[in-house]
């Protein structure tokens, strides 16, 4: 049970910089002021105690101002759509009315344990490198992290950023902070929470707000945010000038605006902190985190590893991925009690000021810390370990912000390009270990990734001209040698890279690293990047991809990369010639005739016609029918025992309509483009004379089903 603290003690401040948004001391003037230097109420404490525990008392005006600024740019999209708030209405802004300090009495317990577990606590040199570097920054650090310099509250100055000592947000009800006040935070008392047992904390105001109001039992049946009308009367707060807001567009019946919530504003000892990504937490008792071997959520204690000091839970599937998504919060898990300490108390109301105003105030990149840098200067001057671990750290950062968005202004990728990690991950591609060149290649190729996509929507942001100017290429292709010759699995080279963090389209070996930096450096909108595509057929290039694109062990999705890069090469006279000197028609026809699907799938087969289309064109450029000669004449007796040539494997199998059904909306596409593909290259080789044509036009109207796929496409023959 929480102590019957039915008030609290409240100070005025004796800062004569102290706010002014306390109604109450406002229309007391200079004598009430005097009168309000006392406690209005004070706070004994429980037993024999006399003396009040703590007591709040106004803000200096600087900090008044540094939270309201924290409050106006919060994302107002996530701000009524949480879970834990219960019932609700939409609103689109909080607005802070008060904010106090959190005066402790001398040598107050939990003020004396949280200093001696802050001057007792570090971080080793070297150590906590797991996710790049030990450092940490939250939405905070922008706006709070200079509230205390000028002068100490109990005993405390400016934050130790050695050990990531942080200002953190935590909502809660007046019974909550009541008792949280008095007594401090202790673990004991939470309740079973959806990501274990312990203290949870938030960097954004419109996560803690979800919190905020609930009742002190925690039942999510009881009445929220009782009281706040006598909870307002002893801090000495009115605000009753928003009650006038229920008239207003976005509040409805019932809803009385002035309604006051309550926000304790924390310092908390970070440490060295372990990432979770957001959906390997909260999925039930003994969920595993694969990445780092360690179990979370057991409901009723999440277990804390010994090398770690806290939990941060990501927004996101993505370590450090910053605080900008709509509903989704990072969020800052504690099992120490001497961890976190209150030292302000925010009141705020709930209000709805119109969602295109309280859009353009908010800013995504306003509060945004900088992650990034600590982990490119790893790259250029940390040990091999950290360089790896940066690396990956950085990998994944890249994954998770892949696909632009127009909303941002900004975005991961783009910070990564500003901050110069092109440069040194090119070096490591080329000088550093097998797992660093791994991760390197995974870097590299989702922000070419990231930049396509950016140009898809119409927004080119030039990441391959800086790849280049680093000599990527070389690197690249030794990499892919590497990945794929000096050893027949590719897992061997290195440790897997993001087995733990699911939901990311990417696999963990060593190949598809190289396959997918060789890919993303091809794509591209036509007749950009074809000096990219000449550079790697003139290193070299084009007969390792056919020696492996089939292999046996080379599985689906590495060999569909290797053909889209096939694809892309062959736009160019250089690729294009390469691949029919290196043999490309028929390591290509004898896959395209492969009687098992579950090995060539339909998307594949479209890629072959495609490759084989663009070798053609190129072909008949020069005047020159041999390659589309050798897909004619190409004898699959040997292979295929029910089909005699190339023409008819081509008019029985590229019709197989049935074959093209497909859940996947991308290889449906793909596979509507078969017949289209197919006439195309049909056409090409009605041209090379008349002998040919007749061979196409026979073997048309030799069968009738693909007669009826090839006319719907238009009668070319």
């Amino acid at each position: 049970m929480l102590p019957d603290l039915s008030a609290l003690a409240v100070h005025d401040t004796d800062d004569t910089e102290g706010i002014a948004t306390n109604k109450l001391i406002q229309k007391r003037g200079k004598a009430a002021e005097k009168k309000a230097a006392k406690p209005i109420i004070e706070l004994p404490a429980p037993g024999e105690e006399t003396e009040p525990n703590s007591r709040l008392q106004l803000a200096p005006r600087s900090r008044f101002r540094a939270i309201k600024a924290l409050f106006e740019n919060v994302n107002p999209v996530g701000l009524s759509m949480g879970r834990d708030q219960g019932f609700t209405w939409r609103y689109d802004t909080l607005t802070p009315v008060g904010v106090y300090d959190v005066i402790y009495k001398d040598n107050h317990e939990h003020v004396q344990r949280y200093k001696t577990r802050r001057a007792t606590m570090s971080i080793a040199p070297g150590s906590c490198t797991e996710y790049g570097t030990a450092e940490e920054c939250v939405r905070t650090d922008a706006v709070l992290s200079d509230l205390y310099t000028d002068r100490g509250v109990n005993g405390l100055t400016t934050l130790n950023d050695k050990v990531n000592e942080k200002y953190l947000l935590h909502g809660t009800g007046i019974g909550g902070v009541k008792g949280i006040i008095y007594g401090g935070f202790e673990i004991e008392r939470v309740a079973a929470a959806g990501f274990g047992r312990a203290i949870y904390l938030a960097e954004d105001p419109g996560k803690a707000n979800h919190y905020a109001g609930a009742s002190a039992s925690g039942n999510a049946a009881e009445p929220k945010n009782l009281g706040w009308q006598d909870f307002n009367q002893i801090l000495g707060l009115d605000t009753s000038q928003y009650e006038a807001e229920k008239l207003n567009e976005g509040v409805p019946q019932g809803v009385n605006p002035a309604e006051t919530y309550y926000m304790l504003v924390s310092r908390a000892l970070v440490g060295c902190a372990d990432h979770v990504a957001n959906n390997q937490m909260g999925l039930g008792k003994g969920t595993n985190n694969v990445w780092n071997k360690k179990v979370y959520t057991d409901y009723e204690a999440a277990q804390l590893q010994p090398q770690y000091d806290s939990i941060i839970k990501e927004h996101a599937h993505g370590v450090r991925g910053g605080f900008r998504t709509g509903t989704k919060f990072r969020e800052f898990l504690f099992q120490r009690n001497d961890s976190v300490l209150p030292v302000m108390l925010v009141a705020y109301v709930r209000r709805a000021v119109g969602e295109q105003v309280a859009k353009a105030r908010f800013d995504y990149n306003k509060f945004e810390c900088d992650s990034i840098s600590p982990l490119v200067h790893l790259l250029q001057a940390g040990t091999d370990a950290q360089k790896e671990s940066a690396l990956r750290t950085l990998s994944q950062m890249s994954v998770s912000d892949a696909h632009f968005d127009e909303r941002r202004p900004q975005d991961t990728n783009l910070r990564m390009m500003q901050a110069g990690v092109i440069t040194p991950a090119v070096a490591l591609l080329a000088r550093g270990t097998d797992a660093m060149k791994r991760n390197a290649a995974y870097l590299l190729s989702t922000m070419l990734h990231w930049a396509w996509k950016r140009e898809e929507a119409g927004t080119r942001t030039d990441v391959r001209t800086p790849m280049l100017r680093a000599n990527v290429i070389p690197p690249a292709i030794a990499w892919f040698y590497r990945a794929w010759t000096e050893t027949r699995n590719g897992d061997k080279l290195s440790p897997g890279l993001y087995a733990g963090w699911q939901g990311l389209d990417i696999v963990t070996d060593s190949r598809e690293s190289a396959s997918l930096l060789i890919l993303h450096m091809v794509r591209g909108k036509q007749g950009r990047g074809d000096g990219v595509r000449v550079q790697l057929v003139e290193q070299g290039l084009v007969p390792l991809l056919l020696e492996h694109v089939f292999h046996v062990e080379t599985r689906s999705g590495q060999a569909g990369n290797m053909l889209l890069t096939l694809d892309a090469i062959a736009e160019v006279p250089e690729g294009a010639g390469a691949l029919f000197k290196s043999g490309g028609i028929a390591i290509l026809m004898n896959h395209f005739a492969a009687e098992q699907y579950a090995l060539v799938g339909i998307h594949q087969r479209a890629l072959i016609l495609s490759v084989l289309i663009k070798m053609g064109r190129v072909a008949l450029g020069y005047k020159d029918a041999r390659p589309l000669v050798q897909i004619a004449d190409f004898d699959l007796d040997k292979k295929v025992t029910d089909l005699t040539n190339g023409i008819q494997m081509l008019t029985r199998e590229l019709y197989d309509t049935a074959r093209s059904v497909n859940n996947d909306a991308r290889i449906k596409e793909m596979s509507n483009k078969r017949p289209d593909l197919a006439g195309e290259l049909l056409d090409m080789i009605a041209e090379i004379s008349p002998e040919y044509k007749a061979r196409v036009e026979f073997r048309l109207k030799a069968d009738e089903p693909q007669q009826k796929g090839f006319r719907a496409q238009g009668e070319r023959a």
